[in-house]
């Protein structure tokens, strides 16, 4: 079992990214767990991706409290089913919500304990001179510290101007694994599933 952590900031696309990987994976029906904030444990059954898909993703800003557990089979012996863990987003500025404090801490848990990181930044949102953002670079570079297997996933193709910030992301960060793709338009998803796929070398 391979434990996947989607991390990043609030809004960026992680769960619906989460969502279209598990569906691009082959899988029909869903299971996803949810653990609150207050460790509450919830369990919800999906027929199908879509159905998962208009639950759990917004078109409005929102926040994902806790996390959420759901199976991915990215090949055919046991030892290849992935636990995506879409994740609260982290933040660099402060938070007055109790509930998302918790879900941060939750995620930062679960940061120690993974096998694998996609650190999720929006491209729309990359800073002039495809800069990560102050927290974005801190999980990148925690992971890197603790040597978990990681890629860094540029969302939002979709949007005007992401293709150009991913590829100079790309020029600045050359050692990291970096994809581009769209979760709203379902692109971009073959090569992080066949990261996902790799053994580690």
């Amino acid at each position: 079992m391979i434990d996947c952590l989607m991390l990043g900031q609030t809004n960026v696309g992680k769960t619906l990214l989460s969502l279209q990987l598990s569906k691009h994976a082959g899988n029909t029906s869903l299971f996803v767990m949810q653990q609150l904030p207050t460790g509450e444990i919830r369990e919800r059954f999906f027929v199908n991706t879509n159905e998962a898909i208009k639950t759990l993703v917004s078109d409005h800003r929102s926040t994902t409290l806790g996390l959420q557990t759901m199976g991915a089979s990215v090949g055919t012996l046991l030892s290849s089913r992935l636990l995506l863990r879409d994740s609260t987003g982290l933040s660099s500025q402060a938070v007055e919500d109790n509930m998302v404090r918790l879900g941060m801490a939750r995620t930062l848990e679960a940061l120690v304990k993974t096998d694998i990181v996609l650190l999720v930044v929006d491209g729309s949102r990359l800073q002039a001179g495809c800069i990560l953002d102050e927290v974005d670079e801190w999980a990148l570079r925690f992971a890197m510290m603790r040597k978990i297997r990681r890629a860094v996933v540029v969302n939002k193709l979709d949007l005007p101007g992401v293709k150009r910030m991913s590829d100079g992301l790309k020029k600045h960060w050359r050692q990291e694994q970096i994809f581009t793709t769209s979760a709203l338009q379902e692109k971009g998803l073959g090569p992080v599933l066949q990261f996902l796929q790799r053994k580690e070398e």
